[in-house]
């Protein structure tokens, strides 16, 4: 039991999840799939009327892990937001054991990119975040 135990303690594990909210008020009401529009329109009476997105990295080993980057994955194009547009903590990053960071992006940062998809014609369907971290890895989400 004890050697299962070490061995376990010495594995980096994580687990990342795609993030839809809403920005305002000095903070962020999030959720885990996109909300209708009268959702979104209640959320932004309420003072929280700048949409984004985001991924939040949970670490859930013992060992710290380190979070180099993170993308939007358009479905064969992806859009990786950089300097001002990313909200949280800067990058890279080292998350302990046992806790959490979130990162953001106001979706009209995406809108050149969703422009020229539509320039060529491309359908994208699917939506996921893929997050690469220090040791090379990277784990993406399910598609939102």
């Amino acid at each position: 039991m004890a050697a299962w135990w070490t061995r376990r303690q010495a594995t980096r594990t994580y687990r990342v999840r795609a993030l839809v909210g809403q920005m305002g008020r000095g903070g962020v009401v999030t959720r885990e799939s996109w909300p209708t529009p009268e959702e979104a329109q209640q959320v932004a009476e309420q003072g929280f009327d700048r949409p984004v997105i985001g991924v939040r990295v949970v670490n859930t080993g013992a060992i710290p892990v380190t979070v180099d980057k993170w993308e939007v994955d358009l479905g064969g194009f992806s859009f990786r937001p950089l300097g001002d547009a990313v909200i949280g903590p800067a990058l890279p990053a080292t998350i302990a054991g046992g806790a959490s960071e979130d990162w953001f992006m106001p979706v009209d940062r995406m809108s050149s990119v969703v422009q020229v998809l539509r320039e060529l014609n491309s359908e994208h369907r699917r939506v996921r975040l893929r997050v690469t971290f220090g040791d090379g890895s990277t784990a993406v989400t399910r598609s939102m």
